[in-house]
């Protein structure tokens, strides 16, 4: 891209100061436009632009057109530079020094201005539009020279029932193109229309969980309680049998060393003989009541509520006691 001085703008804005903005009405489009020259003269050309671009949206005048053109030429802006040159020498008097100066730097753009000629293909449908760059092309300017800036240029081809198919190219001053384009192939798939939607599965019927066996059902928690607390009841009963018991074998002891073999014993032998009466019952007692418990607490723990059939019964002979179980396991 080619920039170009502003000099001259400024040299034909000092020639005529009074005729650039000699109509203002607006204090405030006075005041950028002074500020746009300031911003060009420093080489700041965007800060310019936007000077510019907003006193003529302020108050039109050929004089801002004139120093807007300019920047948009440095910008590399020259389409829209050429068009604002063109307007600005339409507007100048033609004995105005500017009118002629517009003029002639409006011709030198059109000649630096690259174009583009498009030739949509026969078989693009009807409503197919063109988009260069950000702008719609009217179907009347297909197959003519196009004037767009140097760049990237991108072109955009949208047609019912088919892709959008994008074309770019890179294009520099008074470069020429002629191209042939045409929409996507593929039809796109909202013009085939929405897929219908697929019949949902049919839901499996629920299967119901297999009841536990009675034989691997546990025991309740009530239940084992239960069977600790007996079995713990049948040990301390074992224990007082067991104490019992040798205190009955200690009484028996004494009784033999105190007594002789006609019966006859002294204070501390009938002593021990009395003790011993009750002593070896008890221990008997216990021990029968403690395997009862045991047995009781094994059978509610172990083996109550599995299904199984059992039976116990607790047992007492002269020669002891206990406890037997029978079942089916």
């Amino acid at each position: 891209m080619r920039a170009r001085s502003s000099i001259p703008v400024l040299i034909a804005l000092v020639l005529a100061p009074a005729a650039a903005r000699a109509q203002t009405h607006s204090p405030r489009a006075d005041a950028l436009f002074r500020e746009g020259r300031a911003a060009a003269q420093a080489g700041d050309f965007e800060t310019a632009y936007v000077k510019f671009d907003e006193s003529e949206r302020i108050e039109p005048a050929p004089g801002t057109l004139l120093n807007l053109a300019d920047c948009e030429e440095h910008l590399g802006k020259l389409v829209a530079a050429r068009e604002h040159f063109d307007l600005a020498s339409s507007a100048f008097p033609v004995r105005d020094p500017r009118h002629g100066f517009a003029a002639r730097r409006a011709a030198s753009l059109d000649e630096r201005i690259p174009r583009i000629t498009l030739h949509l293909s026969a078989g693009a449908p009807s409503g197919t539009t063109v988009r260069v760059g950000s702008n719609v092309l009217d179907p009347a300017a297909l197959a003519r020279p196009v004037r767009v800036d140097p760049g990237t240029v991108t072109v955009v081809v949208t047609a019912p029932g088919h892709a959008d198919r994008t074309y770019a190219w890179m294009l520099g001053e008074r470069d020429r193109l002629d191209e042939s384009i045409q929409p996507g192939g593929a039809p796109t798939e909202a013009a085939a229309g929405p897929p219908a939607p697929a019949a949902p599965p049919p839901s499996p019927s629920p299967t119901p969980a297999p009841a536990p066996s009675p034989v691997e059902a546990a025991p309740s928690h009530g239940t084992r309680t239960l069977g600790f607390v007996l079995g713990g009841a049948g040990l301390a009963a074992i224990g007082v049998g067991t104490v019992t018991g040798l205190l009955a074998l200690d009484r028996a002891s004494t009784v033999k060393s105190h007594c002789d073999a006609t019966h006859a014993c002294d204070a501390q032998g009938l002593d021990a003989a009395s003790q011993g009466k009750w002593l070896a019952p008890t221990s008997t007692v216990a021990f029968v009541a403690g395997g009862v418990l045991l047995a009781a607490g094994a059978y509610f723990v172990f083996w109550h509520d599995r299904g199984r059939d059992v039976a116990w019964a607790p047992w007492v002979s002269p020669a002891g006691g206990g406890a037997s179980m029978t079942g089916r396991f």
